[in-house]
Order: C-alpha cells, then sequence, then structure tokens
C-alpha cells in the first residue's frame, strides 16, 4: 500500500508550484527573473491566485481518494503549518521587518520543513516503517530555505550592484 501515497505526493507536484506561485507573488522587490512572478504579471493576480489555491484543493481531493484519515490528517496538519511558516515569511517581507533567529528557524520549519513532513507522513501512514525521521526532515528543511533564501539576497544583492554600475 506505500504506492497510493507515494503516487499522490509526486503527483502532487502542482501542488509544490502553486505554493512557489502565490510566493513569489508577494516578492515585488525580486527581480522576474522566475516563471512563478511572471505567472502573475501574465494573468492577473485573482487568477494567480485562485489557481493556486485551486491546485491545493485538488492535492486535497487526491489525498482524500486515498481513505486513508491519517493520510487526511497528516495532510491537513502540513498544509495549515507550511501557510503559518509563509504567512509570517510574507509579513515580515511586506513589514521590511527583520525575525530573530530562532522566529525565523520556526518559520522555516513551518514552511519548508512541513513540505518534507508531509512527504513522509503519508508515506508512513502507508507503511510499517514508523520511525520518526523529523529531526532528519527539519534539518533538510532548514537547508533548503536558508540555501534558498541566501539564493535570492545574492540575485538581489548582483542586481543592485549591476544596477549601481549602469548609474
Amino acid at each position: 500500500m506505500l504506492i497510493p501515497s507515494v503516487r499522490f505526493f509526486f503527483s502532487s507536484s502542482p501542488l509544490h508550484l502553486s505554493l512557489f506561485t502565490i510566493d513569489f507573488f508577494f516578492s515585488p522587490h525580486l527581480p522576474p527573473l522566475s516563471l512563478f512572478l511572471s505567472l502573475s504579471l501574465l494573468d492577473g493576480i485573482p487568477t494567480t491566485i485562485n489557481c493556486a489555491n485551486y491546485v491545493y484543493f485538488i492535492a486535497l481531493e487526491q489525498c482524500h481518494q486515498l481513505q486513508s484519515q491519517e493520510a487526511m490528517n497528516i495532510f491537513v496538519k502540513e498544509m495549515l503549518n507550511l501557510h503559518r511558516g509563509q504567512g509570517q515569511d510574507i509579513l515580515w517581507r511586506e513589514q521590511g521587518s527583520c525575525p530573530t533567529e530562532a522566529r525565523y528557524r520556526a518559520m522555516v520549519l513551518d514552511k519548508t520543513g512541513g513540505l518534507f513532513r508531509l512527504a513522509v507522513g503519508l508515506m508512513q501512514a502507508f507503511s510499517e516503517n514508523q520511525t520518526d525521521y523529523t529531526p532528519l526532515l527539519n534539518a533538510l528543511g532548514l537547508y533548503f530555505q536558508i540555501r534558498d533564501d541566501y539564493v535570492n539576497i545574492s540575485r538581489f544583492v548582483s542586481l543592485f550592484a549591476s544596477l549601481l554600475f549602469l548609474c
């Protein structure tokens, strides 16, 4: 029974795309180098948000079709964590405020760590393996988010430096 949850997670890559769409939509200070930001520019803000939200519900429907209460509980829990973390990230970005390291780590564990916990949790809902991988998954979440933030900051600094050079 491991196959349905694996198929669900990997077929839910549009879910990950929809998260990026919303995340990049709320990043006006980033250069329009990504497909995700371009979607909101091409299709408009309301259509982009509606489409991303629609994909969330497609993923929820697919999870429901697995007919596992445990899988549904994991999905709902991690999607709530993910949106709580993403909301915190958006709030800090919009306010131009810098969180403490502890608050940043907590946000990342919700936002990015939630995707890792979602994938493994769904697989474990159909497996006899109930090993607690949470510390590893949280470490992966921290690594990927810190790396992603570093790359975004580097791009912004590089763009700013090139604009200064033109002046």
